[in-house]
This record gives C-alpha cells, sequence and structure tokens, in this order.
C-alpha cells in the first residue's frame, strides 16, 4: 500500500500543477481583456475631456469679451455713422423746407398752381421724412442687437463662471 500511495502522490502533484497551469492560463487571458477594456475606456474618456477643455479654451471669458468688445465697437461706429448721417438728413430737411418757404415767397405766378406746388413739396419732404424714419429704425435694429450680443456674452460668462466654481476636473 505505501509503494500505491508513494505512486499515487506524484501524480496528483503533477495533475493539481497542470490544473491549476490550465487555469492560470485562462485568468490571465481574462485579466489582459479586462485590462485592454479599461485602456479603451479610459482613452474614450481623455478624448471626451479634451474636446470639452477645447471648447471652454475657445469660448474662455476673456475671449468671449474680447469678442463682444469688436462687435459692439463695430455697432457704435454703425450706430455713430447713422446718427451723423440722420443729422445731416435732418438738416437737409430743415434746409429744403425754408428754401421752400423763400421760393413761396418769392414765387411769381407760374405755370404750376399753388396746390400743385404744395402737393410737390409735401411730397418730397414725406420722401426725406419716410427715409429719416427708416434710418432711426435701422439704429434701433441695430442697439436692440448689441443688447442681445451683450446678454448672450454675460450669459456665457456666467456660465463657464459656473463650470469652473464647480471645480470640474477632468
Amino acid at each position: 500500500m505505501d509503494a500505491l500511495v508513494n505512486l499515487v502522490i506524484p501524480v496528483l502533484s503533477i495533475i493539481l500543477i497542470i490544473v491549476s497551469w490550465l487555469v492560470k492560463l485562462k485568468w490571465s487571458n481574462e485579466f489582459a481583456r479586462a485590462k485592454d477594456e479599461i485602456i479603451r475606456v479610459k482613452d474614450e474618456q481623455i478624448k471626451s475631456y479634451e474636446s470639452h477643455l477645447n471648447i471652454l479654451e475657445k469660448w474662455n471669458p476673456e475671449k468671449m469679451g474680447k469678442y463682444y468688445d469688436r462687435i459692439r465697437k463695430d455697432l457704435e461706429e454703425t450706430i455713430s455713422y447713422l446718427d451723423k448721417q440722420n443729422k445731416e438728413y435732418e438738416l437737409r430737411v430743415k434746409d429744403l423746407e425754408n428754401e421752400i418757404k423763400r421760393l413761396q415767397d418769392d414765387i411769381q405766378p407760374s405755370n404750376l398752381s399753388e396746390q400743385e406746388l404744395k402737393e410737390i413739396i409735401t411730397h418730397e419732404i414725406s420722401n426725406y421724412r419716410d427715409f429719416i424714419k427708416s434710418g432711426k429704425e435701422r439704429i434701433s435694429e441695430i442697439q436692440h442687437k448689441l443688447e442681445d450680443d451683450k446678454s448672450f456674452f454675460e450669459r456665457m460668462k456666467d456660465i463657464y463662471e459656473e463650470n469652473n466654481s464647480n471645480n470640474i476636473s477632468f
């Protein structure tokens, strides 16, 4: 019996060594696949964070402020130009009204009746007033656009500051 035990124990030991080696191979393959999957997920997270970071860099408050200042300056220059034109047109209308009064005072009997002259003059004055009115409306539209842009940039700045205050980490 001792001989049998001495023979069986080494055989069982060899079988256990082979089984443990096979289990080790199986689990090492599983571990390698799991590790590769973790690396892939982390790479995707890094790409996501990089795109988020690029967006934050593109729309940081400093750049938004510069963009807003540039737009505001352009709009203010346009408003200033339109105001100047408006004043020039108003002066022109006043000059024309004065010229009309002077001509009415100096008018000699002509081929046109007084009523026809008044209609022509009224029509010309109406045209200039409509032109001035459309210029004022355009100025008002530009001012509203400027206010809308200002509120947009203020909201973006608040969002950016809120994100930074929440200590978003990558």
